[in-house]
């Protein structure tokens, strides 16, 4: 599904919002199930998704305060570049932008001008997962 993202160099993490985050086992693995808000992400497919839960991290958010949140992995396509990153899952409800693009996932990949804003066209920001 097509997003929009707030690139954040001083974030370590990427972090995108959704919402009932739920648990469930298959074949010994814990898997995490969650909405993507309708409201938030009009085009995507469906609205409950699931993917591997590769960890769970504790997470410095922007007030300074600690939060546990779910990691999963997806692949990100931004223009002609594709690879997988590792993202948190949470409530993001009250941020401008759903998805957080942290340095972790940028590193080696991209170059961040601070000075321009909105150079990717919206139809070549994407993320799949599962």
């Amino acid at each position: 599904f097509n997003v929009q993202v707030r690139v954040d160099t001083g974030a370590n993490n990427s972090s995108l919002h959704v919402e009932n985050i739920e648990y469930e086992e298959r074949d010994n693995e814990t898997w995490v199930s969650f909405d993507l808000p309708k409201d938030v992400f009009p085009d995507r497919r469906a609205s409950r998704r699931s993917a591997k839960l590769i960890d769970k991290r504790l997470v410095k958010t922007n007030n300074e305060a600690k939060e546990k949140r779910c990691l999963i992995e997806a692949s990100v396509c931004i223009g002609k570049s594709h690879w997988t990153i590792p993202i948190t899952l949470t409530d993001r409800s009250n941020m401008r932008y759903p998805m957080l693009l942290g340095r972790t996932a940028m590193a080696g990949r991209a170059l961040v001008d601070p000075e321009s804003e909105y150079i990717q066209s919206e139809d070549r920001m994407s993320v799949n997962y599962e």
